[in-house]
């Protein structure tokens, strides 16, 4: 996957370019971290498996947005295609625009 493309659009969305924090947006292959992840829908969680689709797993993976990896006990790497599961999330890929914030400080 050509992931620097996506990295380049999520650095400009989320830091300014003269930060010491753009240099590392651009270079974090942010896929790598969440090769499955959890969608909302109407019946409740569907597992999404990026490397099955590598354009869906490039714009989720390297958007502004948290991306939900484990719903209760069950970790996206675990669960099975297309099966929706119920409950609540308890595990994410964290908000890249938010880590920024933290990372960057007062």
């Amino acid at each position: 996957m050509d992931w620097t493309h996506h990295a380049t659009q999520l650095a400009r969305s989320v830091v300014h370019p003269i930060s010491r924090w753009h240099r590392p947006v651009l270079a974090t292959p942010r896929h790598e971290f969440v090769p499955r992840w959890f969608t909302a829908g109407p019946e409740g969680w569907t597992p999404k498996d990026g490397p099955s689709s590598e354009a869906a797993w490039a714009c989720a993976a390297y958007a502004d947005q948290t991306l939900v990896t484990k719903v209760g006990p069950l970790h996206a790497d675990h669960a099975t295609d297309g099966q929706a599961v119920t409950g609540r999330p308890t595990s994410s890929s964290t908000l890249p625009g938010l880590v920024v914030s933290m990372l960057r400080g007062p």
